[in-house]
């Protein structure tokens, strides 16, 4: 888009240069009405080229939105890497979250005392077969 309006103002600029050198050049007579008209003319046409390419350009809307969800495609694949990762490390705080209310719970039910704070510890590795393995539970309690 930028292309198309740089040489549109281009074709503009220069034709406007064009038509002051001619004016300067011409003397005045009859003729001069002619040439202004030819200008006119001249000028008409360059501004509305662009218009004219665009109409008979052979535009395939479809190659481009083709192109457009191909291109979205390919960003969507890359973040969804990311949101993999992402989701993996929501889970497992989900998982120990889950784990600090059930080990509250079962605290405060059988015994007299409450938690203060906790802390688990678990096998975050995904590949390993013992993935979300209790590793250690640290917790301080208070009557």
């Amino acid at each position: 888009m930028v292309k198309f309006l740089d040489g549109w103002v281009t074709n503009i600029v220069v034709l406007v240069i064009f038509i002051s050198f001619l004016e300067i050049i011409l003397p005045s007579s009859n003729m001069k009405r002619y040439i202004n008209m030819i200008i006119g003319l001249l000028v008409i046409i360059v501004i509305i080229n662009p218009f004219i390419n665009l109409l008979t350009e052979d535009i395939n809307i479809e190659r481009e939105v083709f192109s457009n969800i191909f291109e979205s495609g390919n960003v969507r694949e890359d973040y969804e890497e990311d949101y993999s990762e992402v989701q993996k490390k929501q889970v497992i705080e989900l998982y120990k979250d889950s784990l600090k209310k059930e080990i509250i719970n079962l605290v405060k039910n059988k015994t007299k005392y409450n938690v203060g704070d906790i802390s688990i510890e678990i096998i975050e590795d995904s590949d390993k077969d013992n993935f979300g393995e209790i590793c250690s539970v640290s917790l301080i309690i208070y009557e």
